[in-house]
């Protein structure tokens, strides 16, 4: 048997997986699941979750429970982020740092209630974010930590229509959009759905954890309730796209474990007048007050050229000083041109800098602009 079937062979799956290959979606591997890049193409899924709303399956990320009365002191130990007003219901963007302030992964905290929390963390990290999170907790304590991965499904619903064709669906009022809240509910006649109030692509939306049991029954439902607001299944391909021209980051190729927050363009997620101690407090501390070598940009082309992860950037087109490296990039749909986000030495990172892209045997490198986050600006809509 060939090296690439017998790979094939030995991927994870999601429940959802016989669906995508009887629409014919495009698979690939991806973090040892197959997973779908795209049904119909890119840029019409991209379109598609800007104007209308997109459906994926994420079911490849982790997903762990933490419970206990003192599951908030725990995790507060563990992230730079302050969890004070992470109550019942509500959400959290934040990072696990290694002892020397890097990344080991972007997470989302959910507070179930007053002792139970939802942890979702990348699908490459899982193993070492559930090995983390064993190894911190204290010896003396009631905490239980599960991986759910393989019991739940997650399904992302994006796009401006996203809140209308979820109405359709539940009796209960859907939570606003972009509020960054969870709320139990019966979803399609499921019970037990959780609705999230988050997602990647900069569009309102709502992540839905389901039995994955019942995630085939759920996925087909709001895709027949969203046919008159315009939904279609989309892919990894579109959810890259969409989250580059947010500035969202990438675990593994825009942050990992030799980055930190501070480098990053992450301070905000840093409680700073915090008292609390968690790994790698002492080095953010040290790199706010003397500053980074390096820090992450957005970068904007004026050409439909897509710019790529790998490229060098230059202060000038003959090559002289090299200044930073793309670590994501491609073509906006919406902007129709190229853009990535790059880690740029501090001297030359100030909006409307001008520097040259290309790989080292390029001959005449690309034009390009450091701009802000995010790159594109919903207000303007996505032709």
């Amino acid at each position: 048997m060939p090296d690439h079937q017998q790979q094939k062979q030995h991927l994870k799956k999601t429940p959802l997986w016989l669906w995508h290959h009887q629409y014919r979606a495009r698979m690939i591997p991806f973090a040892e699941y197959e997973m779908p890049l795209y049904y119909r193409s890119i840029l019409e899924e991209h379109r598609t979750v800007r104007n209308h709303a997109g459906l994926f399956d994420v079911s490849h990320m982790a997903r762990f429970l933490i419970r206990g009365k003192d599951a908030h002191h725990y995790l507060q130990s563990l992230v730079p982020s302050s969890l004070r007003t992470l109550t019942a219901g509500r959400a959290r963007y934040t990072v696990l740092l290694n002892h020397h302030g890097g990344i080991l992964d972007d997470i989302i905290l959910y507070r179930i209630d007053e002792e139970t929390f939802l942890m979702v963390g990348n699908a490459v990290n899982r193993k070492k974010d559930f090995h983390w999170l064993l190894c911190h907790k204290p010896q003396q304590t009631s905490i239980e930590i599960e991986d759910l991965t393989e019991e739940l499904a997650l399904l992302a619903l994006q796009g401006p229509t996203a809140e209308q064709i979820l109405a359709t669906v539940t009796d209960d009022p859907p939570p606003a959009s972009k509020t960054f809240h969870i709320v139990h509910s019966e979803v399609a006649g499921i019970p037990h759905v959780y609705i999230a109030t988050t997602g990647y692509t900069g569009e309102p939306g709502y992540e839905l954890f389901v039995p994955a049991g019942n995630a085939q029954t759920l996925w087909t439902r709001l895709l027949d309730a969203g046919k008159p607001y315009g939904l279609q299944p989309a892919g990894l391909g579109a959810r890259d796209t969409l989250r580059l021209e947010m500035g969202y980051c990438l675990w593994g190729q825009d942050i990992d474990e030799s980055t930190t927050p501070v480098e990053a363009n992450l301070s905000w997620l840093v409680a700073w007048k915090s008292p609390h101690h968690y790994p790698g407090r002492q080095t953010l501390h040290q790199q706010r007050l003397q500053g980074t070598q390096r820090l992450r940009v957005a970068i904007l082309s004026s050409q439909p050229r897509p710019l790529r992860h790998g490229m060098r950037l230059w202060t000038s087109p003959t090559k002289d000083q090299m200044v930073g490296t793309i670590t994501s990039g491609g073509f906006s749909p919406c902007l129709q041109r190229g853009i990535a986000m790059a880690y740029v030495l501090q001297r030359w990172a100030q909006p409307g800098t001008t520097l040259y892209a290309g790989l080292p045997q390029t001959r005449s490198p690309l034009p390009v602009q450091v701009s802000s986050f995010p790159l594109y600006n919903r207000e303007n809509g996505c032709a």
